[in-house]
C-alpha cells in the first residue's frame, strides 16, 4: 500500500541512478553486494543494477531487503541497517520515473562512517575438519562444535565471526553447551558421519545458551569495557551454520572460525549479560489460517535492565512483538519484528537499556501464515504446534538484560548464585529462582530440571502435590508458569521450595553441572 501511494504522487523530477540511487546503494548495500562478498551478485555498476532494477526497488518496498526487520517505532538498536521513509520514496519515484540511469557527474559520494577497527581476538577456535555443505538441500543447517570443553569461566567481551566459504555461509549462530548437555550433544554428534550433525531451529539442546552470531553486513560484536558475557567452565561452544546453497553444484569445503576477546585469567567484569527465553509454548496454528495470532502474558524472575533481544520463530511466522507490561498497564516495546525471515534472525542490542522487575509482566506476540501459498512444496497445511523440526513452529524472544557480577573467583555453571541467593530474604524461592538465571541462562534451567526431578518429587511428594494442583488450577498456558509461580502459587511453591532446600544434597544427580543451587 505504502508504494502505491508514492506511486499515485508523479514527480516530474524523478530520481536517477546516479544522482539519487547509486549513494543509497552504496550506503546501505554494498557491505555485502560488491565482486566476492557475501551476497549472490554485486550491485556496483549501471549494467548490472539496470538488469535488476525492478528486482531492488521491490526488495526495498517489502523491506526484504537490506535483511533488517527491527523497527524503529519500538525503539534505537545498534547497527540498525532499517531504510527510512524518504529512502523508500526514493526508490519509489526512481521506479515510477522509468529507472533513468542520469548523468554519472551527477553522483556525490554518500558521507559513510569509518568502519571500526578489526577485533584481535585471544583464543580462536573452528570445528575440528571442514563441512562440505549438502547441495541436494538448497538450506542446509549444521551444529559444529568446536574446541574442547572449557577448563575455565571465559567472560567474553568482544566476538568475531570468520565464514571461510563466503559464498554458501548465510548466517552463524555461536552457542554454548554446559555440561550437563555434553552427553547429548556428543550423542548428536556420533550419529551423523558428516562432521558436527544436522540441526534446524538450535542445538537441539535443552540447556545450550546462545553467546553471539554474524549475518552479512553485521559488524563484530563489542561489549562495554565493564560487561562481558560469561560462558561457563565445562562448557563447550558450538556454532550453528546455515549454508545457503543456492543450486550450486560445485562448492567448496567451509571451516568457518570463530574469535573471542576474553578478559584476562584474574580478571572479572563489574556486570554479566544473562538471557532468559519468553515464549509461546502452547501454539495452536490452524490449517490454512494466513494471520494466526498468537500471544502470551507472563511474568519473568527477572530484575535488571534489558539490553537486547534475540526473536525467533520457524518458516510460518510473518511478525513478532515484545513488550513490558508495567503495573500501572503502561507498556513498553522491546521486539517489533515484521516482515520475519527465518533466514535473517538476528539480535539486537539497545541504545538505551530498559528497566525491568519482578512486578513487571512481558507481552509476546506471534503471527503466523498458515495457508495454502505460504507452504514448503510438497507440503499442505496443517494444525502446527511448538517444535523443533522444520515443519513445527516456535515463538520466542530471547531477553538479553544485565546484572551485578557476584560471582568473585568462582567459576561453573551456577558461579555467582551462591552470592546472589545469600541476599534473598527466607522462604523467598523465586527470588532463588531469579538467582539462578541472573547466573546464566544454563544454571537455570540446569536447576528447574533438578529441582522438578524425580528425587525431589518423590522426597518433598505431599508439597509438590498441592504446588501441581495450584499450577493445574492458574493457568493452562505453559508460558504463564513463572508468573503462577510468583502470584497465585507463592505459598505452594515455598512451602516446595523448603522441603526441596532439606532435601537437595541427597539428589545431586538430578543437579549435574549445577550443583551448587543443592548444596
Amino acid at each position: 500500500m505504502f508504494l502505491f501511494a508514492l506511486l499515485a504522487c508523479h514527480n516530474d523530477d524523478a530520481p536517477t541512478f546516479h544522482a539519487d540511487v547509486r549513494p543509497l546503494l552504496e550506503q546501505h548495500c554494498l557491505s555485502c553486494h560488491i565482486e566476492g562478498g557475501a551476497a549472490p551478485f554485486a550491485l556496483e555498476d549501471w549494467t548490472t543494477v539496470d538488469a535488476m532494477a525492478p528486482a531492488i526497488v521491490d526488495a526495498v518496498a517489502e523491506r526484504r531487503m537490506p535483511p533488517y526487520s527491527y523497527n524503529p517505532d519500538c525503539r534505537e538498536t545498534y547497527g540498525s541497517l532499517w531504510l527510512d521513509d524518504d529512502t523508500l520514496e526514493t526508490f519509489a519515484l526512481w521506479a515510477e520515473g522509468g529507472y533513468a540511469e542520469g548523468d554519472p557527474e551527477d553522483y556525490v559520494a554518500p558521507a559513510l562512517p569509518e568502519p571500526p577497527a578489526p577485533l584481535t581476538p585471544d583464543l580462536v577456535l573452528r570445528a575440528a575438519s571442514p563441512y562440505l555443505p549438502d547441495t541436494d538441500d538448497t538450506d542446509d543447517y549444521r551444529c559444529l562444535p568446536v574446541g574442547e570443553p572449557l577448563a575455565d569461566d571465559l567472560f567474553v567481551r568482544g566476538i568475531t565471526i570468520d565464514p571461510d566459504n563466503l559464498s554458501v555461509v548465510h548466517h552463524v549462530i555461536l552457542y554454548a553447551v554446559p555440561p550437563g548437555d555434553l552427553d547429548a550433544l556428543a550423542a548428536l554428534d556420533a550419529a551423523d558421519p558428516a562432521e558436527g550433525y544436522a540441526c534446524f531451529g538450535d542445538t537441539g539442546l535443552t540447556m545450550a545458551q546462545s553467546v553471539g552470531g554474524w549475518a552479512p553486513g553485521t559488524q563484530d560484536e563489542v561489549l562495554p569495557e565493564d560487561t562481558a558475557i560469561r560462558v561457563p567452565a565445562g562448557s563447550r561452544l558450538v556454532l550453528q551454520v546455515h549454508y545457503y546453497t543456492g543450486g550450486q553444484s560445485d562448492i567448496s569445503a567451509d571451516r568457518t572460525a570463530v574469535g573471542l576477546v576474553t578478559l584476562p585469567p584474574e580478571a572479572r567484569p563489574d556486570y554479566v549479560i544473562a538471557t532468559f527465553p519468553v515464549v509461546v509454548a502452547d501454539l495452536r496454528i490452524e490449517p490454512g489460517d494466513p494471520a494466526s495470532v498468537q500471544t502470551s502474558t507472563q511474568r519473568l524472575p527477572i530484575d535488571g535492565l534489558v539490553v537486547g533481544t534475540a526473536p525467533h520463530m520457524h518458516t510460518l511466522g510473518t511478525a513478532l512483538r515484545t513488550e513490558v507490561v508495567r503495573a500501572d498497564g503502561s507498556t513498553e516495546c522491546l521486539s517489533q519484528i515484521e516482515p520475519w525471515d527465518f533466514d535473517w534472525q538476528r539480535s539486537y542490542s539497545f541504545v538505551d537499556a530498559v528497566p525491568l522487575s519482578y512486578e513487571d509482566e512481558v507481552a509476546l506476540t506471534c503471527v503466523y501464515d498458515n495457508s495454502p501459498e505460504n507452504q514448503r512444496p510438497g507440503v499442505e497445511p496443517r494444525t502446527v504446534r511448538w517444535g523443533d523440526g522444520t515443519d513445527d513452529e516456535m515463538c520466542l524472544d530471547y531477553i538479553a538484560y544485565l546484572v551485578p557480577w557476584t560471582g568473585g573467583q568462582a567459576s561453573g555453571t551456577c558461579a555467582g548464585y551462591d552470592t546472589c541467593a545469600e541476599g534473598c530474604a527466607p522462604g523467598d524461592a523465586f527470588c532463588g529462582l531469579a538467582c539462578a538465571f541472573a547466573a546464566g541462562e544454563s544454571c537455570g534451567y540446569c536447576g528447574l530440571e533438578g529441582l522438578f526431578g524425580d528425587c525431589l518429587t518423590g522426597a518433598c511428594e505431599q508439597d509438590f502435590n498441592g504446588l501441581g494442583l495450584c499450577l493445574m488450577g492458574c493457568n493452562p498456558d505453559p508460558g504463564s508458569l513463572i508468573g503462577c509461580l510468583h502470584d497465585e502459587c507463592r505459598p505452594w511453591f515455598d512451602a516446595y521450595q523448603d522441603c526441596a532446600a532439606d532435601k537437595a544434597g541427597a539428589c545431586l544427580d538430578d543437579f549435574v553441572g549445577c550443583e551448587e543451587i543443592a548444596d
